[in-house]
């Protein structure tokens, strides 16, 4: 096979023709010819943290979040997700906005510009 390889690379004076062999050789190309992708995934810097959530914590629900509701307990729905029992009624834990939060959101961005 290498006498092969050889003698093609001879008749066609390149040597590029004989670096396409080795490499297929060498299990470095797929039969198709086509190279393998570079892996382009980013990977996560820090992991998320959860607020911490306490009873009188004031969330801002509705449709546009302008509403202020003031936790009085926590229990789960019928899924047993996490829900917050507030003054305005039960609202899920992950959907408001959490007032204590945007405080700190909006300095940070003012540092940022």
């Amino acid at each position: 096979m290498a006498a092969l390889i050889d003698a093609l690379a001879e008749q066609t004076k390149r040597s590029d023709v004989k670096q396409l062999f080795v490499l297929m050789q060498n299990g470095f190309l797929a039969r198709s010819g086509a190279m393998p992708k570079p892996d382009k995934r980013k990977t996560r810097m820090k992991a998320y943290q959860l607020p911490k959530l306490a009873v009188g914590d004031v969330l801002l629900v509705g449709k546009f979040k302008n509403r202020k509701a003031t936790i009085t307990g926590f229990s789960s729905d019928e899924n047993n997700q996490p829900v917050a029992q507030t003054d305005k009624g039960v609202h899920k834990i992950f959907k408001p906005r959490i007032a204590k939060l945007i405080a700190k959101q909006q300095a940070k961005d003012r540092l940022k510009n």
